[in-house]
């Protein structure tokens, strides 16, 4: 008499290459899945089900972002939905995940689903198009659910985040564009401090239906895709989710968009001008305290460093170049680090918005000295 789990389903995925063994998805309806979620009492009293904003003053005069519902983006879908409409804004991520390792090193690559509605919650196209059906259909017509305390609500389910670790995020990143300033800064486009107009959903689905090369031919097409700067991806699983934005819903992440970023670039460019030798001797004199690594060894000949590994050389790293750079590159280097820990505040405002905007700025002003020395030889150039 319990209530049960959403039950999983399964479906044979047919190809018009060869495999050695059927394609087999594995998947649970989202639909199910998110009226799981959104009626468990435990979320009772943590479920937020209109957008508002918070100011931190009377006057208004600074307002703070603590959840998605605080955002402009929730406001402007809610508008465009039916009167008492409830937005369940649906969080999707996937994440590159070892099944076996002895016995055939089988990967998988899980979808995950989540709620912006609950406070402070974190966590090949054909398959998610069959997956996410139910979810895109809710998000057109709408469907009733009940909350933790057994209130029925007319719930629209769009795309609000689609969180993914795999080599694509970055092209995704960079094809689709971003939106708004916040969003920039999260993503460190260093190219020039112009914000450049977001690739949204009609520009993506426009230039894609301009490509008259069929996809099956997949040299031409990645050929013609590369005229509009598109990664090759033909009909992209949400173009008939109603509401979903890939400007949008395409969001950063701490761990390779701010820190692994730091690792590959920012730290790159200090070893080349203060020298590897140099860098790691100060590393190795720094006087061991409680809480933070000690890289008694230096960092350059690092090997499978961490995102925990990149954090802890960030906290360093200022000061180890100070009196060994020159005085425009440190400045550049420090101002991607207050933007990276500002970024990091849990709870935005429209202050802490202006000082990443400041710390970018300065990043810009100071660039071209990293030019200048030649650092962004051997990795890659600034962005």
């Amino acid at each position: 008499m319990l209530p049960s789990r959403p039950s999983w389903k399964c479906q044979t995925i047919s190809s018009i290459h060869p495999t050695k063994s059927p394609i087999r998805l594995f998947w649970r309806d989202p639909v199910e899945c998110l009226e799981s979620l959104f009626s468990n009492p435990l979320f009772h009293n943590k479920l937020d089900f209109i957008p508002r904003c918070i100011y931190k003053t009377a006057e208004q005069l600074f307002r703070v972002y603590l959840e998605w519902l605080m955002g402009d983006s929730a406001w402007e879908m809610q508008t465009r939905l039916p009167r008492g409409a409830t937005v369940l804004s649906t969080i999707l991520s996937s994440d590159k995940t070892n099944i076996t390792t002895m016995t055939g090193a089988r990967v998988a690559h899980p979808l995950l689903l989540g709620l912006t509605n609950i406070h402070m919650y974190r966590l090949v196209h054909e398959c998610l198009s069959i997956i996410l059906k139910p979810l895109m259909k809710a998000a057109e017509v709408g469907i009733m659910m009940s909350d933790p305390v057994g209130n029925i609500h007319h719930c629209f389910t769009p795309l609000t985040a689609y969180i993914v670790d795999t080599p694509e995020a970055a092209m995704l990143a960079c094809v689709y564009g971003k939106t708004s300033p916040f969003t920039m800064a999260l993503y460190l486009q260093f190219g020039d401090n112009f914000q450049h107009p977001a690739h949204t959903r009609s520009i993506t689905l426009g230039q894609l239906a301009n490509i008259m090369v069929n996809p099956d031919d997949l040299e031409a097409y990645f050929e013609a895709c590369a005229d509009s700067q598109l990664n090759g991806m033909y009909a992209p699983f949400w173009m008939d989710w109603p509401l979903a934005d890939p400007s949008i819903f395409l969001t950063p992440e701490s761990l390779h968009h701010w820190h692994k970023e730091f690792y590959d670039h920012d730290l790159q460019w200090c070893i080349m001008v203060v020298g590897a030798q140099e860098l790691n001797f100060r590393f190795s004199i720094l006087q061991p305290t409680t809480g933070y690594c000690h890289f008694s060894g230096g960092i350059s000949k690092l090997k499978q460093a961490t995102g925990r590994g990149h954090h802890d050389i960030q906290r360093y790293i200022v000061g180890i170049i100070s009196g060994a750079a020159p005085r425009c590159f440190i400045i550049a280097i420090h101002a991607l680090m207050d933007l990276r820990y500002l970024a990091l505040c849990p709870a935005p405002d429209d202050d802490i918005l202006a000082c990443i905007d400041r710390s970018l700025s300065t990043f810009h002003k100071h660039k071209d000295i990293i030019l200048t020395l030649g650092t962004w030889m051997g990795t890659k150039k600034p962005i």
